[in-house]
């Protein structure tokens, strides 16, 4: 039963009485590597690694049947935040096909065998369907994504060169941090094109200094080419009233160059 397997491998992994059996031959050993090899399939292998990275970053119960559990739960987010990570480069490279192939113009050129007028309305309907059809590929976005440790870096860095990545490094328990969050989900509706997320900055960077929130980082093309710190010393009354508007949010953006207007 595989569930049996990784329930057991996790239970090896965190038994902190655990050791290996002193292997007294050389063809015992091999015996023994291959009989790893055997048991610890890629899967078992992502299981065990994600249970290590758990306990590294001291995310819930180390030892006993609760943290077995805990690892399990753990396994289980990662795999979907790397189900998640791979649908996105897939419908990215479904897009870019689509666009180089002509799909977009075929696609047009299809709707053309509707027995109307070349006059005026048809030209309006097919530039009105060019540009539905350019943002249903080009905007792909649209929410805040949630990163951790695990997928931070391939966030920014397998990006399509063309797409703008703002991250937002956040402490959930400072009140700034948590007035900014919310003010991200509609800055990445209206701006569905650019790549917008968050992550808790010390999972991010253990030594991330706490002076600095709340704040914005921004990537392009997998560089980093804009920090924007202390958001709340650059914008309007913040500091003062412990208020933030979203336009007030959006217009230092466009401000500063991370947002323009064609971006909506």
């Amino acid at each position: 039963d595989p569930d049996e397997k990784i329930i057991a491998a996790i239970k090896r992994l965190n038994d902190p009485d655990y050791e290996q059996e002193r292997i007294e031959t050389d063809s015992d050993i091999s015996s023994v590597e291959e009989e790893e090899q055997q048991i610890i399939d890629p899967d078992m292998k992502r299981m065990m690694e994600d249970s290590a990275l758990r306990q590294h970053l001291g995310i819930g119960p180390m030892s006993g049947p609760k943290s077995v559990i805990a690892d399990k739960k753990f396994h289980e987010r990662q795999e979907r935040a790397r189900q998640r990570e791979k649908q996105e480069r897939d419908f990215q490279k479904m897009s870019d096909k689509a666009l180089k192939s002509g799909w977009l113009q075929r696609q047009l050129e299809s709707e053309e065998t509707l027995e109307l007028d070349e006059d005026a309305f048809f030209e309006e309907y097919r530039q009105k369907r060019l540009m539905e059809l350019q943002n249903l590929s080009l905007s792909r976005f649209g929410s805040v994504i949630d990163l951790n440790v695990d997928t931070f870096i391939s966030a920014v860095e397998d990006e399509d060169p063309n797409v703008l990545v703002i991250v937002h490094m956040y402490q959930p328990r400072i009140q700034e941090c948590r007035v900014l969050s919310q003010l991200l989900v509609p800055l990445a509706r209206k701006y569905p094109g650019v790549k917008v997320c968050k992550i808790v900055a010390t999972d991010a960077d253990p030594d991330f200094d706490p002076v600095a929130y709340p704040c914005l980082f921004v990537y392009h093309a997998g560089d980093l080419v804009q920090t924007c710190l202390r958001l709340t010393d650059e914008i309007g009354n913040w500091a003062r009233t412990g208020r933030c508007e979203f336009e007030e949010l959006e217009q230092y953006l466009l401000k500063q160059g991370v947002l323009s207007e064609s971006d909506a």
